[in-house]
């Protein structure tokens, strides 16, 4: 199929509450599961929009059909260790597709320096 063949490695990104020395904690992402996605460049949203200073760019996410991923899902490019957080909700083929797999919407994302 077409979409596998774009399919790059990642990981998904658990968050983990850490002591952070001083009686109180921070986040730590640590990272989970391997799998396949596709990460493609969502030009579909309006060009207006996208040239705003304060607009980010949106991606299509789409995963083998046993991947799922939900809302705020940080999951990290292996190749290039570039992170993306899930903005969307999950599409998922129709059960009577020939082919089978998700697709969510998703931003580049930094994970936060605390």
């Amino acid at each position: 199929m077409l979409i596998e063949a774009m399919y790059v490695d990642v990981v998904k990104l658990d968050p983990k509450s850490v002591s952070d020395g001083e009686g109180g904690f921070i986040t730590e992402y640590i990272e989970g599961a391997p799998f396949s996605a596709a990460i493609t460049y969502d030009n579909s949203v309006p060009t207006a929009i996208a040239q705003k200073d304060t607009a980010k760019a949106v991606f299509n996410i789409t995963t083998p059909i046993n991947a799922k991923l939900t809302y705020g899902d940080i999951i990290k490019r292996v190749e290039d260790g570039k992170t993306f957080r899930v903005t969307g909700r999950e599409n998922t083929t129709p059960n009577v597709a020939t082919f089978r797999f998700n697709t969510v919407k998703g931003e580049e994302w930094e994970l936060p320096n605390e």
